[in-house]
């Protein structure tokens, strides 16, 4: 397996031995539109590498590059035109070559398979290294002060809606994820982008888990009429506990709620928001059916027991038709999820 911390401790000491190198932008590889080419700083840092080291680099532009297939390739103009014509927000990462946390973000965040899908299915990328002309664009603009610098922009106004705090969580991976997610969560949940699309998009995920839940509804009213229309035993009559005492969703869904694993790489870390604003974090294995997490909320949210809800993820998904499959299938791995009443 890979020793992270091996692999940072050598990235670290690489930067200090070419610190010159990195923050020299013209070693910087630029390509067609300037953006930036950590590979090549990574390179640079020392260029009379014997095979093993220059091995070593290999590994390390791979763990540390910039996440090519979602950057947009353009200039700021064409960035924001870009998000306005897919109804998408600007989502902008200015790095700092001479700043680590640019390396982490780089790793442990972009990199993430949920983290891709959520800026893809919401927002137009724009990452540039800070000598960039274009990141120099940006920071005539909206004169950002801390680096690596992310942000979310709306094309269409130009304004810039949150600036998020990411310094804080660089030393733990599922910390970061969890509170990137969780912010771009409250942010989408709150703020609707110009153009319908989006709004749409979500409308439509809307109307699934509800008409799934109405089903759900439906079934469950007919089964409780058929227990009240049957005869009462003298046991019911004096207050035993009967099958009514058992929430029928409870009964339906099939989720276990088995001892919290240790870490380790068959186990995944999901934080929940609960009805009430209470922010839960558990450890799950890779293999559960998600309906053990529809069981873990009840065991914490009484209320929960009594009332059919949903778990939505991001991007925006209801999680209750999907009961059945495991967390690895759905790649509900290292998430926030949000959990509402239907």
């Amino acid at each position: 397996f890979r020793d992270f911390e091996a692999e940072t401790r050598a990235m670290e000491a690489m930067i200090a031995r070419g610190n010159s190198s990195l923050g020299n932008s013209a070693q910087l590889a630029a390509g067609r539109n300037g953006n930036m080419n950590m590979n090549a700083a990574v390179t640079s840092a020392s260029p009379h590498t014997s095979n093993s080291g220059a091995s070593r680099a290999g590994n390390l532009q791979d763990l540390f590059s910039p996440p090519r297939d979602m950057l947009f390739q353009g200039t700021w103009d064409e960035a924001r035109a870009h998000g306005k014509a897919s109804s998408r927000w600007l989502l902008v990462n200015i790095q700092q070559d001479s700043q680590f946390l640019s390396y982490v973000l780089n790793r442990d965040l972009w990199s993430n398979e949920i983290i891709k899908d959520t800026i893809k299915h919401s927002f137009v990328f724009f990452q540039h290294e800070e000598s960039n002309a274009e990141a120099q664009r940006y920071k005539t603009y909206y004169k950002p002060n801390v680096f690596p610098h992310v942000a979310i922009i709306d094309p269409f106004t130009g304004e810039q809606m949150i600036v998020l705090d990411l310094a804080r969580f660089q030393s733990d991976a599922t910390d970061l994820r969890s509170h990137f997610l969780e912010k771009v969560q409250q942010f989408l949940e709150k703020n609707k982008l110009h153009g319908a699309q989006i709004k749409n998009m979500q409308d439509n995920v809307m109307k699934k888990y509800e008409a799934e839940a109405a089903k759900t509804n439906n079934s469950s009213a007919t089964k409780r009429q058929k227990q009240e229309s049957k005869p009462q035993t003298e046991g019911q009559m004096l207050g035993s506990p009967t099958n009514e005492s058992v929430p029928m969703e409870d009964v339906k869904d099939g989720g276990v709620v088995e001892p919290e694993p240790p870490a380790g790489e068959n186990v995944t870390t999901v934080q929940f928001r609960l009805f009430d604003g209470r922010r839960l974090r558990r450890r799950f294995r890779k293999d559960r059916k998600i309906a053990d997490l529809f069981a873990y909320v009840r065991s914490e949210f009484p209320d929960a027991r009594r009332k059919p809800f949903d778990l939505i993820g991001y991007p925006p998904r209801s999680l209750l038709p999907l009961k059945d499959k495991t967390l690895l299938d759905e790649r509900v791995l290292n998430t926030t999820l949000s959990a509402k009443y239907v």
